[in-house]
């Protein structure tokens, strides 16, 4: 099977995940995606948070084609 179109083409992220200390004894883990064929990039703080930024990600290589603006965006 053939893909011509950009919205077909396969994308590749970077996710980083990192412990940070919570209220009482509690860990909460903070992250960040990044695309690695322009470098937009989000931080999250939830996996909502991880595939809404994702799914934005995605609609904007299809409205685009390859976005080149870096943003930061932070969810809870």
């Amino acid at each position: 099977m053939e893909h011509d179109s950009a919205s077909e083409q396969p994308r590749l992220f970077m996710i980083r995940m990192w412990p940070t200390e919570g209220d009482g004894a509690a860990v909460k883990w903070r992250g960040k995606v990044q695309s690695l064929a322009d470098g937009e990039a989000y931080h999250f703080r939830t996996w909502d948070g991880l595939v809404a930024h994702l799914q934005a990600m995605l609609s904007n290589s299809r409205d685009d084609g390859a976005s080149t603006e870096s943003s930061q965006g932070g969810s809870q």
